[in-house]
């Protein structure tokens, strides 16, 4: 977000101005659990990706966020912010993440920028986004200082735990950010997991009606 947003437009909770912004995610692990009980149980490793975006400096990958304008919502300056750091703009995915921060909007992140700035930032399930939808010439100026009229945002990419943590391509993912991205991580492992969990009991329910009491039998 640029230097335009002044502090009088921003969230402001006790003394602390409070930016908003969403975390998209996307998990590579959901792969199809056959009815054999021995496939369902098995242990599968995910591979979980968060999309962040490099600013201009090149050294610091960061989530989509900002302040509020006027009188919008969270939830409006979340997708606004995204909208402005990625130049997506196209309809169908934008609609597909409304209607995906509609869903999950219990699912909020919470971190600490300094003393003075807190940031609560939406979990949302993005898989959808590519790294190619990203357009340069649609994001967000800055308009102050010696990097006045670079993009915000030079680029987008999905990352791992540990290449937003120790860096890749010479830029780590902002410090302050670190606990969130964790947080992140860690309820998208604890949701896969239920869903695993959800999908095998209900195999094996399925396998008790079929079996319509003969199992007793082999017991």
């Amino acid at each position: 977000m640029s230097k335009r947003k002044r502090e009088t437009d921003c969230g402001i909770a006790k003394g602390k101005v409070v930016s908003f912004g969403l975390l998209l995610y996307k998990c590579d692990s959901d792969q199809n659990i056959a009815s054999s009980s021995s496939v369902a149980s098995s242990k599968t490793k995910l591979d979980i990706r968060f999309l962040v975006g490099l600013i201009p400096q090149r050294n610091w990958w960061t989530v989509f966020k900002g302040l509020p304008e006027g009188s919008e919502t969270p939830y409006e300056t979340a997708m606004r912010e995204f909208k402005e750091e990625t130049g997506i703009l196209d309809a169908s995915i934008i609609s597909r993440l409304s209607a995906s921060l509609e869903q999950q909007k219990s699912t909020t992140l919470h971190a600490k920028v300094g003393s003075s700035k807190d940031l609560h930032i939406f979990l949302v399930d993005g898989a959808f986004v590519a790294e190619s939808n990203f357009d340069s010439s649609r994001v967000a100026k800055i308009d102050q200082g010696y990097m006045k009229g670079k993009p915000e945002i030079i680029a987008i990419q999905w990352l791992s735990l540990e290449q937003a943590l120790q860096g890749t391509n010479g830029a780590k993912l902002y410090t302050s950010q670190h606990a969130l991205l964790r947080e992140a991580h860690q309820f998208v492992v604890l949701t896969k997991e239920t869903e695993k969990n959800q999908r095998k009991a209900t195999l094996d329910t399925k396998g008790d009606e079929t079996n319509d009491g003969s199992d007793n039998v082999a017991c």
